[in-house]
């Protein structure tokens, strides 16, 4: 059985964890999430998790960085010329995971938003 973290933002995962560092790329980490519940328009849904069916997937996140926020990590230090910079992101995809319904007792699909891939952003010189 895998141990668990406590996350910040939501400590309903199991998950296995392996941190990635760079010198001049952007630092992360990769985890296996398995969610037991999900938040969506102002309610809880528990996601079905079963021996027969399991929802885990893999989610990749920038350790110093935020996507909502311009400035993340400094990446690509002294390889860019000019007044370009580049800063680290968080990437975020849309998938469907299958979650029970409480209120009309069935299963519907819920879609859900995942870190996926961290990523140098670059920023255009200005002219």
């Amino acid at each position: 059985m895998p141990q668990k973290l406590n996350l910040p933002e939501n400590n309903n995962y199991g998950d296995e964890e392996r941190v990635y560092i760079s010198e001049n790329n952007c630092d992360y980490f990769k985890e296996m999430r398995t969610p037991y519940l999900v938040h969506t328009n102002g309610t809880t849904k528990i996601i079905v998790q079963t021996s027969f069916y399991n929802q885990t997937f893999m989610t990749t996140k920038c350790l110093n960085s935020n996507s909502s926020t311009p400035d993340g990590e400094k990446c690509f230090k002294g390889i860019l010329s000019g007044a370009r910079e580049g800063s680290c992101k968080t990437k975020y995809t849309s998938i469907i995971v299958y979650a029970y319904n409480v209120a009309n007792k069935k299963i519907q699909r819920v879609p859900i938003e995942l870190p996926v891939c961290c990523y140098c952003g670059i920023n255009s010189e200005s002219d």
